[in-house]
């Protein structure tokens, strides 16, 4: 009789905010600006055109992120690159920012759970 393998079970570690509104915040890297599709307290997801635009665990430095007009330097690492539809999602993660950045991100995200989770008790 073979032994039921216990499944478990991986969960996200940070809650994905989507934007819907590409002016609501955007990255650039090595000059190119990207319109940031969704937003994590330590990472934020992008899409790509091209699968080889950047190499997985590829470290960036001088990472220009803007959040609703404030813009803020960070570093990041390229988490995954995943094929989507028609383009490629990439996920940036952050591995470096000042407090001040940090604040940034948080007040997004707070704002955008107050919105989402508004019909709630």
């Amino acid at each position: 009789m073979a032994a039921k393998e216990k499944q478990e079970k991986v969960g996200r570690k940070f809650f994905r905010i989507p934007l819907e509104d590409p002016h609501d915040a955007s990255i650039t890297i090595n000059g190119k600006k990207f319109a940031v599709i969704n937003v994590a307290s330590h990472g934020v997801g992008i899409y790509l055109e091209d699968a080889d635009t950047f190499d997985i665990d590829t470290e960036l430095t001088d990472v220009d992120l803007s959040i609703n007009g404030t813009s803020c330097t960070v570093k990041g690492r390229i988490a995954h690159v995943t094929p989507a539809s028609i383009h490629y999602l990439c996920g940036i993660e952050i591995i470096e920012m000042t407090q001040q950045a940090a604040d940034i991100l948080q007040g997004f995200i707070d704002q955008h759970n107050a919105s989402l989770f508004s019909f709630m008790p």
